[in-house]
């Protein structure tokens, strides 16, 4: 196949008219760019004219020197658009993480949906090499978040650690780091969010749902409600 048409189509890609143009069927990471149908003077909606067109990663179409006319295999198409993929899905990683905080397969998650699973686990790979992206420090940025912020237990904090896509070890080790005291964490949410809820029975059901939606168990619940029953002589079970 031949190059026959190479045009910037924004800051960051460059679009690739081939003919004749490839089957790209199972192809990860492909964008085709095909041109939009144009209104004729009667109005109706006229064929779109010309090959459609594959987008890649500018400054690799610069560097691999492609031009109108340049002949080009199959194959060397096929690394060009994994090399365009990887080249791309590094620059989306970059731009994610100046956003918030990501682990490894978190961010590889969030790539593969635009770039493919091949480009979004090189991406993030490459960004757990340079330091960039570091599931421990993340794990304890969440365990500080979870545990200290939101007031989760630490069975809810492991929890939505391992969702993030860290490793079970990683987020107990950073759990525990922080031993949290179940009942001392029962307390302080008691007192920010509950206190005025413990008059009657439904405000102590209420304050029981929510305790244990944040991971603690009935047991320990019960234990502190105990305390505030004989501290603020109300009967928890009214």
């Amino acid at each position: 196949m031949k190059i026959v048409s190479l045009a910037k189509r924004r800051k960051s890609l460059s679009a690739l008219g081939l003919a004749p143009f490839p089957d790209l069927t199972g192809w990860e990471g492909v964008q085709v760019e095909t041109p939009r149908p144009k209104k004729g003077p009667d109005g109706a909606l006229r064929p779109p004219a010309g090959d459609p067109k594959i987008l890649l990663d500018a400054d690799l179409c610069l560097r691999k020197g492609l031009r109108a006319g340049q002949a080009l295999s199959e194959e060397a198409l096929a690394e060009l658009v994994a090399e365009s993929a990887r080249a791309r899905a590094k620059s989306k990683a970059l731009w994610l993480l100046s956003r918030r905080d990501y682990g490894e397969k978190e961010l590889a998650g969030k790539l593969e949906r635009e770039f493919g699973q091949e480009a979004a686990a090189y991406a993030a790979r490459r960004m757990s090499e340079t330091g960039l992206v570091n599931d421990a420090a993340y794990a304890q940025r969440l365990a500080s978040q979870l545990l200290e912020g939101r007031k989760v237990s630490a069975r809810q904090a492991v929890y939505q650690i391992t969702a993030k896509g860290i490793d079970r070890d990683l987020a107990e080790a950073a759990v525990a780091g922080f031993s949290p005291d179940p009942k001392a964490q029962i307390r302080a949410v008691i007192q920010q969010k509950y206190s005025r809820c413990l008059s009657d029975e439904k405000g102590v059901r209420r304050t029981v749902a929510g305790l244990a939606r944040r991971g603690f168990s009935f047991g320990d619940i019960r234990e502190v409600l105990r305390e505030w029953a004989d501290a603020y002589d109300y009967n928890e079970d009214e």
